[in-house]
């Protein structure tokens, strides 16, 4: 019986630092995802505000160069100007709506850096 004893020992000392060994893996990758969400965060925050901010000198600035541009024309020409001005305002958001489109396509995966962190440790750690 107490030949087991130092055996049981070992394993029970062994499987503690198994233990302990995954719980700082789960650490290290749980921290890993918490930086790549607080980086999406960050990234998508000033995207907003960015975005936000053009939105709105875009307007004041296209709603004084309208009524600056109709109060400098002939009254026959009016019409046509207001069409010409609503048909461009209208091509840009449809192309600024294109190009948010586009770049949130472009976007990377919000834990493509833990992603691939972990495939790393698993070819390295798997037999080949």
């Amino acid at each position: 019986m107490s030949a087991r004893a130092p055996s049981s020992q070992g394993l029970l000392a062994s499987l503690t630092m198994l233990a302990e060994s995954v719980h700082a893996v789960a650490c290290t990758r749980l921290e890993l995802l918490s930086l790549d969400l607080d980086e999406s965060r960050v990234r998508l925050t000033s995207m907003l505000f960015i975005a936000l901010g053009a939105m709105v000198a875009i307007g004041i600035g296209g709603v004084l160069s309208v009524i600056a541009l109709l109060m400098a024309i002939p009254d026959e020409r009016r019409l046509a100007l207001v069409v010409a001005i609503a048909a461009a305002l209208l091509l840009v958001g449809f192309l600024a709506c294109a190009l948010v489109l586009r770049r949130a396509q472009q976007m990377p995966s919000i834990f493509s850096t833990s992603l691939s962190t972990l495939e790393k440790d698993r070819r390295t750690r798997s037999p080949r």
